[in-house]
Parts: structure tokens; sequence; C-alpha cells
């Protein structure tokens, strides 16, 4: 709950999106401010092997091999459903990482994605 009530704090000052479904069942918001990514209290989707939280330059990564040479892999998903939040290792243009990627490593699957806006 405590996530959820700064990621509201800082609304209006990040770039946020909502998840896109692609292969499995996802559902939520996605806000990154000051080197924090933040899932949405209402953050929902299926469990896998190795599925981890991806930020990448790419608008689409159903475009392009994924993970392309500009993700960031900030780590496994903390838990399937609900608030959580990942630090971001510090870029000089954090405007560029303009996707929120869902990607399950152990399968090679795209579940789903974010663009993000301001």
């Amino acid at each position: 709950k405590e996530i959820g009530n700064i990621a509201r704090r800082k609304l209006s000052q990040g770039m946020k999106g909502a998840l896109i479904r692609i292969r499995e069942d996802v559902g939520g918001y996605v806000l990154y401010v000051d080197d924090i990514l933040y899932l949405s209290s209402d953050f929902v989707t299926k469990p896998g092997p190795q599925l981890h939280v991806y930020l990448t330059t790419g608008v689409d990564p159903r475009d392009v091999p994924f993970p392309e040479e500009t993700s960031i892999d900030l780590g496994p998903v903390q838990t399937v459903f609900g608030a959580q939040q990942y630090d971001v290792p510090h870029q000089d243009k954090p405007e560029l990482y303009r996707t929120f990627v869902l990607w399950e490593k152990k399968l090679g699957r795209l579940y789903g994605f974010a663009q993000l806006s301001k």
C-alpha cells in the first residue's frame, strides 16, 4: 500500500503507461520517475519460471529480437500481483527508456509491455 501511495504522489512527474497483453494475461500500470520503476497496486500477471522486468528504448518489443542491446534487466518480478518497485540504474536521458517489458527469460516469451509517456 505504501509503494502505491508514493507512486500516486509522483504521477505527474514521471512517464507512465498501461500494460498491454501479448501472450499472457497482464494488467496494471507502470510509472518511471527518479530512477525508480513502480508497478501499480492492480498489477497482475501469470507466473513464469524466470519472468523479468525490463526497460528499453525500443518502442515495441515485438519489432526486434528481444532483449536488445538497450534493454535494462531490472530483475525478476517480485510478485505476480500488487504494487512493487524496482531501482533503475541512473540514465543521462531517462526519457529515452520509453518501454516497460515483461519478458520470460527461460521460455523466451513476451508476456506484455507498456509504452511510457509524460
